[in-house]
């Protein structure tokens, strides 16, 4: 009687362990598919980091799910070309002197990438304009910050010297009358090197502070002496020389707005037109890379996996370091022989003797050895040699 009590219990015992073992495998599959859901609804409104997140949260409780892993790595490489689109147009923002908009596009980049370099290292402190003499400088109509660098340096490019000088968030917005401060730096050239200086308030001990010149004082000096000694028919000339120097530049800036539209192919079109004039200008090079590899990515979701190798291995003429176009070049060509492998096959079940030969004929274009292609044309073709001979016996 004992015996058969414990025994009761025992049964009892392990079937409450199993039920408890059902309902928390029930419990974690719920809450995978919660976070799997949400993740899926943040992907549809674009919020990729969001949809991310939450796949990651779904893997923790379901580490061998491969639709996650699938959809995290998908994630994780779309975002890293988003993450290097963002960080391109920073540093054309950077160029611009639009700083703060520059900013902005290295947030975003960080935002898909937190481990980006290159934005981190675009969003430390400027490096300091190290100069305790400066030239003031009133701001004239039509005047930019670009003419103000080439009528005190010689060279517009000199721009950005003069906005981290006065702290500027953004070179481009200078008005009428703004009294802005033109730095003489030691081994720059200074245009204009017998205009009345100034020097920065700095208090030293082993010497007494220089004292500065009065406002009023420099005005009256301003005559003669301050006009730009350069002319306007002088500094025409660099200006045309630097046009013919960048004369690339407006099929750049075309291909950029083609490529932040996703128009890629007309992107190529025109980045390869600025190559042509500057064959060595890294700006021209980064995009056409990314306009390859934002292409191939296309094709590839498309299910057009030999365009897409073609526009991997393209990608990858402008950027040898891009280990996801070696990749994805690699994983494209394998996509596509065992596509048209199956389809082969699929053909050939179904007695459609030539499609099927057909089919295994374009992965022999690519691999004659992929699997056993080879013997399955040679069989393909046998039995159509002998269904072609029956059917010339049931005709005589």
């Amino acid at each position: 009687m004992k015996k058969s009590f414990v025994i009761f219990l025992m049964i009892g015992f392990g079937l409450s362990i199993s039920a408890c073992a059902v309902i928390d495998k029930h419990l974690v599959n719920q809450i995978v598919k919660e976070y799997s859901d949400k993740g899926q609804q943040f992907e549809n409104a674009g919020d990729l980091p969001g949809a991310l997140e939450q796949y990651k949260l779904a893997l923790t409780l379901d580490p061998k799910n491969n639709e996650l892993n699938t959809k995290i790595k998908y994630l994780k490489e779309r975002m890293q070309v988003i993450a290097e689109t963002h960080y391109m147009q920073g540093l054309n923002h950077q160029q611009k002197g639009e700083y703060q908009l520059a900013q902005n596009e290295f947030l975003q980049a960080l935002r898909y990438q937190p481990d980006h370099r290159g934005a981190m290292n675009m969003l430390k402190p400027g490096t300091a304009i190290i100069a305790d003499q400066f030239v003031v400088h009133t701001v004239k109509p039509n005047e930019s910050i670009s003419k103000i660098a080439m009528i005190y340096y010689g060279d517009y490019k000199k721009f950005p010297i003069i906005a981290r000088f006065n702290n500027m968030t953004d070179a481009t917005k200078v008005n009428v009358g703004d009294l802005i401060k033109v730095p003489k730096i030691q081994g720059i050239p200074f245009m204009l090197s017998d205009k009345p200086v100034e020097r920065e308030k700095k208090a030293k001990k082993t010497e007494a502070p220089h004292q500065e010149i009065p406002r009023e004082t420099a005005l009256k000096k301003k005559d003669a002496p301050m006009q730009p000694p350069v002319s306007e028919p002088d500094i025409k000339p660099d200006i045309e020389k630097e046009a013919i120097l960048n004369s690339g530049v407006e099929y750049r800036d075309r291909g950029i707005e083609y490529f932040n539209e996703k128009k890629y192919s007309e992107a190529i079109i025109e980045l390869e037109k600025s190559l042509s004039k500057a064959s060595e200008d890294e700006k021209t090079i980064h995009y056409l890379y990314l306009s390859h590899l934002q292409r191939a990515m296309v094709f590839y979701e498309k299910g057009d996996f030999l365009a897409a190798k073609k526009a991997f291995d393209q990608a990858l003429h402008y950027n040898k370091d891009c280990d996801k176009c070696s990749t994805y070049s690699v994983k494209s060509e394998q996509e596509y022989k065992e596509l048209h492998y199956n389809n082969g096959i699929a053909f050939f079940g179904k007695e459609q003797l030539t499609e099927a030969i057909h089919e295994w004929e374009l992965v022999t274009a690519i691999d004659p050895d992929y699997k056993k292609v080879k013997e399955n044309i040679t069989k393909a073709r046998q039995y159509l040699e002998r269904l072609e001979e029956i059917q010339k016996g049931t005709q005589q």
